[in-house]
């Protein structure tokens, strides 16, 4: 990769210069064909046939991160996005400037070690304001929990809880994952704001609700849309 990178703003940011990296790394170097419905396509140099699903495995970010991430550097002319019904094609603009070669070697490493100690002092910086984040958090939740819970704190549940618990309460609720991936991202906090104390309790009254809309005819279809996970891996 080249020292181009460096000089990206995103490189402040963990999440965003991590898949940028990515991407970096997925583009073709030369130019190569595939066959979609029958038909011979092509891909460019800098180009790549992927998905959001498929970036956030490989990624280890949520897929509504994936998502944001690269709405984000497409607002800033850094790719172009086509997309298609069960895949995209991503290109990275001005992709031969993050290209080097045999001479720019021994410069970059150079480079990289006059700037490794800025780079540490970013990550360290980020992890102590996530931290002291984290700390508030805490302290918010416990005095909230003072309130009305037993003085129990809220621990968000991972992925696995989440939908665990879903399907053992047999619970109407479509799109799981996006509905945690938006708790996550936004802090468990619900539309209004607030804290979600209970979480099981805030599964059920959405089970409740869709029950509710389901049996007034309306399925819950206005309120969560359907989505095929197939066809999804955008």
């Amino acid at each position: 990769m080249y020292r181009k990178m460096l000089d990206n703003p995103i490189m402040q940011k963990p999440k965003y210069s991590h898949l940028w990296n990515i991407l970096l790394l997925l583009a073709q170097h030369q130019d190569t064909n595939f066959i979609w419905k029958d038909e011979q396509c092509s891909l460019k140099k800098g180009q790549m046939l992927t998905g959001r699903q498929k970036l956030s495995k490989i990624s280890g970010l949520h897929e509504s991160s994936v998502q944001r991430i690269l709405k984000y550097l497409e607002t800033e002319q850094q790719i172009e996005q086509q997309t298609f019904c069960k895949f995209r094609i991503i290109t990275i603009k001005n992709w031969e400037k993050y290209q080097g070669n045999d001479n720019d070697e021994h410069e970059i490493e150079q480079h990289a070690n006059n700037t490794r100690t800025t780079r540490e002092q970013h990550v360290n910086t980020y992890k102590n304001v996530k931290n002291e984040k984290n700390e508030k958090n805490v302290k918010k939740t416990h005095s909230i929990s003072k309130g009305g819970l037993g003085g129990k704190t809220f621990k968000p549940p991972t992925l696995e809880e989440f939908k665990a618990y879903i399907t053992d309460k047999k619970l109407n609720i479509p799109n799981p994952d996006n509905l945690w991936g938006g708790y996550s991202d936004g802090n468990w906090e619900d539309t209004h704001g607030k804290k979600v104390r209970n979480w099981k309790l805030k599964l059920r009254t959405l089970h409740n609700y869709a029950e509710e809309r389901k049996s007034n005819g309306t399925n819950g279809q206005n309120r969560l849309p359907k989505s095929s996970p197939k066809a999804d891996y955008r």
